[in-house]
């Protein structure tokens, strides 16, 4: 994968050339046909990926059906926490078209973030960002949730 490809992406346009070199060294590439489940709620985890082309869909099982939370697009990042914390995924993800990923496994993920460079400073910085967004998003999920709720036993309008 060329990383000039992810200078396009805003999550890395901070990163130079040669410093996406070296993360793209430290990636295993995926490609993915459209419907392919990447992992499953509640697998072991321990990576994370970033979308080149197709988008992922993100899941989790509520009443033992399968509800949507989000639909990354390309240059999303995702995975950061099962990567962090080395806990269970949290979500289920499946390629919602063909798709082109990369995978950072967690020990590569050390080593670069160890080295104490440039590169370990943005690549920090891109991991915590899609983890505050992704609360974010679950905190807006919870708002809608509970606003519905308390509509439904307001006499059935949604507030």
């Amino acid at each position: 994968i060329p990383p000039e490809l992810f200078t396009a992406f805003p999550t890395f346009e901070e990163f130079t050339v040669a410093e996406l070199q070296t993360l793209l060294a430290a990636t295993q590439r995926w490609e993915l046909k459209a419907g392919t489940l990447l992992f499953p709620e509640g697998s072991p985890g321990g990576t994370c990926f970033i979308i080149v082309s197709g988008a992922v869909d993100v899941s989790i099982e509520v009443n033992d059906q399968h509800q949507l939370l989000a639909r990354l697009p390309v240059g999303s990042m995702f995975g950061q926490v099962s990567l962090v914390t080395g806990e269970p995924r949290s979500a289920t993800c499946t390629a919602a078209a063909d798709s082109v990923l990369v995978e950072l496994e967690r020990a590569d993920c050390a080593r670069l973030l160890a080295s104490g460079s440039p590169l370990a400073l943005k690549l920090l910085g891109v991991v915590n960002e899609g983890l505050i967004s992704a609360l974010r998003g679950a905190d807006r999920r919870l708002l809608k949730l509970e606003q519905a709720e308390n509509g439904y036993l307001n006499g059935g309008a949604v507030l």
